[in-house]
């Protein structure tokens, strides 16, 4: 199906002097403008163009007013919301004028946002009532947007926040937070959020202020503020592949057919949950586009992780990479190369693996993700469990996935295209997945988790992990959480306290990829250049050679194995900055040649003076 396009600006254009609405529906024959007062609505019969727009003028300050659309056609009557809305009302019944002055939050047009480059990203993933649910949190907002710029601890421990600064990591990516439309905003509920409608609005449920409309957006910038007071960006979690409605939504109401692959009729399903966006259409990239440079400029946002990126054609892609880049060279962009099904998008024509080569985005490494720890959701074993069969693909995944050798060939070209993980939101939780693929008691278990991390974040490319796998967190075996109460998904604050030691050598292995800079900086020539791996059965043994910072060679060595392992490298002169799942508080010269069970050897050589 083809429409007339428009280059006008859509949605409520708000002044103090009047709002000017514009809609694009080439399906509709005549729209009618609703605003909402106490006791009904005003009917504005609103003027069509030539460009498949309606419009209109209406005087006075409109700030905060709800208004909805009725369509009037071939296919009947319908009202509908504004699909450029910035503003809803509860469970998005119908669009708010937003005037953006009343969005900003104290101080935020002259706060500094960190500076941080997306290269040394470490990425924690989360979802918001996750990191605030927690009953022993005391959080006077739980649950919402608010609740996270709280100081708060649990028997004197950090947590929210303040734990992800201590934790050192950079960047919080939350999950969706786009409005969507699978919860029911007047009770507490649960999900992940992958169900988008209104791409320009904010998800309701996460503000405490539920009355006016402007406060979604103040209270997410009031967090991106604060984050970034703490040195953290905020990376938002996109859903563009597709819709929680498809024939009832507002987007087949304005132009059937249009928004939408489809088939012989009927909504293509290459998302595996009932439709998919077109993204080849003009529309629907202006739509994607604008709203994402709507969030990078307005709210500040620092990144944004792309669900099931496979589905969107890699021209949009890459002028989507191109345009964030143009006003913020530090955006930290990545997402997943694959789709949920079958796709009538031309599989040359999706974002997959190695599309990404040399053109500043990345994707995630599900490759090296099931060599540490085998498959997601059954019993399968990784390297990390003493499956010598995963150690080739961990082997590729320290070094950057790039191509490394003839034995050693990754999807990169260069490391930091490469999201590095072991578990997300998705899928068993490290935790689950160690002891269902294992069945050890907990002491082990969290020997085999400080090994996870040790591999993970001693790695060439962009670390990522889901929040609470660095002290055990566990989701009670549920294989798919998306749905479920906060009894199962709320991270226990206090497992920080059970686990301190697992939660302390996490904290350690980023200060030193931090200190040891070429882990972010090394490209794929230093690599080939400047990695050794070390000639062993079983561990995983390499040296780096440096030339920036305050060491001149790293030695690392992995042992998943459940006995002692011989290091055949003379040690004599470096420093012990770690064994045994600890880290020293003063290396300490020593001669080792042997790597410890379930363990991890980090040595290092003092550069000349």
């Amino acid at each position: 199906m083809t429409y007339p396009e428009t280059k006008r600006k859509l949605g409520a254009l708000y002044s103090a002097e009047g709002t000017t609405f514009v809609l694009w529906a080439p399906a509709a024959k005549s729209v009618t403008l609703r605003i909402y007062t106490s006791d009904g609505y005003d009917e504005y019969s609103m003027t069509p163009a030539d460009d498949a727009t309606f419009s209109i003028h209406v005087p006075g300050d409109l700030a905060g007013k709800y208004y909805t659309y009725l369509l009037k056609g071939s296919m009947g009557e319908r009202e509908i919301v504004d699909p450029y809305a910035k503003g809803l009302s509860l469970n998005s019944t119908s669009a708010a004028v937003i005037d953006p002055q009343r969005t900003v939050p104290e101080g935020f047009l002259e706060h500094s946002r960190p500076d941080l480059p997306y290269r040394e990203a470490v990425i924690y993933e989360a979802h918001v009532r996750d990191l605030t649910m927690d009953p022993e949190a005391g959080y006077i907002f739980p649950g919402r947007f608010i609740a996270l710029t709280e100081e708060k601890e649990v028997e004197g421990v950090s947590i929210g926040i303040d734990h992800m600064a201590e934790l050192g990591i950079t960047h919080l990516h939350l999950l969706p937070i786009q409005d969507f439309l699978s919860v029911d905003e007047t009770k507490e509920e649960f999900n992940w959020g992958y169900d988008p409608e209104y791409y320009f609005a904010i998800e309701g449920s996460y503000t405490v202020d539920r009355d006016d409309p402007h406060a979604r957006a103040r209270e997410l910038k009031t967090l991106v503020q604060h984050l970034h007071n703490r040195g953290i960006g905020l990376v938002m979690d996109v859903v563009y592949n597709h819709t929680f409605r498809a024939q009832e939504s507002v987007y087949e109401a304005i132009a059937p057919g249009y928004f939408f692959r489809m088939e012989k009729g009927e909504f293509s399903n290459g998302s595996g949950v009932g439709n998919e966006f077109d993204t080849q259409k003009p529309m629907v990239r202006r739509l994607i586009k604008e709203s994402l440079l709507y969030f990078a400029q307005e709210f500040q946002v620092d990144g944004f992780r792309f669900d099931l990126w496979g589905l969107m054609d890699i021209d949009l892609t890459l002028e989507l990479v191109q345009a964030l880049r143009r006003i913020n060279p530090n955006i930290l962009l990545y997402g997943e190369p694959w789709g949920g099904g079958r796709t009538t998008l031309p599989h040359d024509k999706m974002t997959l693996k190695g599309t990404q080569k040399g053109k500043e985005f990345a994707l995630f490494n599900d490759d090296f993700r099931d060599a540490l720890k085998g498959r997601n959701d059954d019993p399968s074993k990784g390297y990390v469990q003493e499956n010598i069969q995963g150690r080739n693909g961990t082997l590729t995944g320290i070094a950057g996935s790039i191509a490394f050798s003839p034995h050693l060939y990754g999807f990169t070209e260069e490391p930091w295209e490469s999201i590095n993980y072991h578990s997300s939101h998705d899928n068993l939780i490290l935790y689950d997945k160690l002891k269902f693929s294992t069945r050890e008691d907990d002491e082990m278990i969290a020997r085999r988790t400080k090994l996870v991390f040790a591999i993970l974040l001693l790695s060439f490319g962009i670390p990522f992990f889901h929040a609470g796998t660095e002290f055990m967190r566990t989701k009670q075996m549920h294989r798919n959480s998306y749905n479920l109460p906060d009894e199962v998904n709320a991270i226990r604050w206090r497992n920080k306290i059970r686990w301190k030691e697992v939660n302390d050598y996490v904290r350690s292995l980023i200060a030193l990829r931090k200190k040891v800079s070429a882990f972010s900086h090394f490209c794929a020539d230093d690599i080939r250049e400047h990695l050794v791996f070390l000639y062993s059965d079983w561990i995983i043994a390499y040296t780096i050679d440096l030339f920036e910072g305050p060491y001149e060679r790293m030695l690392i060595a992995h042992n998943p194995t459940s006995q002692s392992r011989d290091l055949r490298y003379d040690t004599r002169g470096m420093l012990l900055l770690a064994e045994e799942g600890r880290f020293f508080p003063h290396p300490v010269e020593k001669v080792v040649d042997k790597v410890a069970p379930v363990s991890s050897v980090v040595l290092a050589k003092i550069g000349k003076e």
